[in-house]
């Protein structure tokens, strides 16, 4: 028994040492919906410096305690400003295997997955390396953007928010972290119940679209010619 025992061990560090077996950690892009600065405390350690957003890397998947406060910046009775910190969520959040995951706080004080994607191949094997770090670099040299499964979850969740400023926080997270094709993005758009807030999106969603030349698409959207000039002025000033 003995034996048996000492060979399975000497097997599972051979697997270790040829790569095979690999802990997939995760990745955590945290901010809040109205983009407000914010502490934290993510598993006992603190972040103590004022943030609209946070990025926490090689996180264990599993069950995580957070914290977080917002920053409330105040007068004091001899006329000086100072800052407390104000506790706004506290609970355990679960950071799936290999993800990089964006979340916000929204209105509710509700821990929100806007997106979550892989970040690299489970089980990658000795002597694969080469290939897939070439696979990799080319994959990161092409433009990227959501996939048709990660937009189905974001319109889902866009369309679920109550309020507008949520709504159109959700959907700058996911562009931000995922880049976008033009029709993505008029979709979005029509999930919007205010032109300006289709118009604020269209602006900011501009930099992370990948098919730019077909962008004029995105004016269908809009109910008002003037948030068509006003989108086509800010993407002249953008090519300056």
């Amino acid at each position: 028994m003995k034996k048996i025992i000492f060979i399975f061990l000497i097997g599972v560090a051979t697997l270790k040492s040829n790569g095979q077996i690999i802990q997939q950690k995760s990745e955590l892009n945290l901010s809040v919906y109205n983009n407000i600065e914010f502490t934290m405390i993510f598993d006992a350690v603190v972040y103590s410096k004022p943030s609209n957003t946070y990025r926490i890397e090689s996180i264990v998947p599993g069950t995580h305690s957070l914290q977080m406060f917002r920053v409330e910046r105040y007068r004091t009775y001899d006329g000086y400003w100072d800052q407390k910190f104000v506790l706004m969520f506290s609970a355990m959040v679960t950071i799936p295997e290999n993800s990089r995951i964006t979340a916000l706080i929204d209105q509710s004080n509700q821990f929100v997955t806007v997106s979550s994607e892989r970040i690299i191949e489970i089980g990658r094997r000795e002597g694969w390396g080469d290939r897939d770090g070439d696979r990799d670099r080319d994959r990161d040299r092409r433009p990227h953007c959501m996939s048709e499964d990660q937009f189905r979850e974001l319109k889902n969740s866009v369309s679920n928010k109550p309020f507008e400023e949520t709504k159109l926080s959700v959907a700058r997270e996911a562009i931000a972290a995922n880049g976008v094709k033009t029709n993505q993005v008029a979709e979005l758009m029509e999930l919007m119940t205010f032109e300006d807030s289709k118009l604020t999106l269209a602006k900011y969603a501009y930099g992370y679209t990948i098919d730019k030349n077909e962008y004029y698409l995105v004016n269908d959207a809009f109910t008002f010619s003037s948030s068509i000039d006003d989108l086509s002025q800010y993407i002249q000033n953008q090519a300056r």
